[in-house]
């Protein structure tokens, strides 16, 4: 290039109006992240126990026909947990159950006892001590003749 010619470019490139501006600054790049190496093995692998939680199908376990049952059984419940609650505190009131004592249930015995003896048409028996013995006999356990068996 003509030095007359290099010389106007200069002026015409170092004009205020011209100029480019200055360069942005670089920013730095984020840190990459690294993942926990992991050998080869381990990454092929599959999990053998499924630990998730198990399906829920609200039609197995809720049965709506069987809601009626379960309503009186839940009743039944409630009924005998109140009496088991009245005996409780009856007994922490008072100091004893309505069961009777050993001493009342002797004389109601022979009480009832009494009774029965004198409305029976046959002689009272309460436990039978006769042998029990219907005609039925199994060979295999007669004594066989000819042989004493000590006792």
């Amino acid at each position: 290039m003509h030095p007359l010619r290099e010389r106007a470019c200069d002026d015409l490139l170092e004009n205020p109006l011209l100029r480019t501006p200055p360069p942005e600054p670089e920013r730095p790049r984020p840190p990459r992240v690294r993942k926990p190496r992991e050998f080869k093995l381990l990454q092929m692998t599959k999990h053998k126990v499924d630990d998730s939680s198990p399906e829920l199908f609200p039609e197995l376990y809720l049965k709506p026909r069987r809601l009626d049952y379960y309503a009186r059984q839940l009743e039944e419940n409630m009924i005998v947990n109140k009496e088991l609650i009245k005996k409780i505190n009856l007994i922490q009131r008072t100091g004893r159950s309505e069961q009777l004592l050993t001493k009342e249930l002797d004389e109601a015995w022979k009480d009832t006892k009494h009774k029965l003896i004198l409305g029976a048409s046959l002689p009272f028996i309460l436990f039978n001590t006769e042998k029990l013995d219907r005609g039925i006999r199994d060979p295999a356990f007669d004594k066989p003749p000819n042989i004493l068996r000590t006792k």
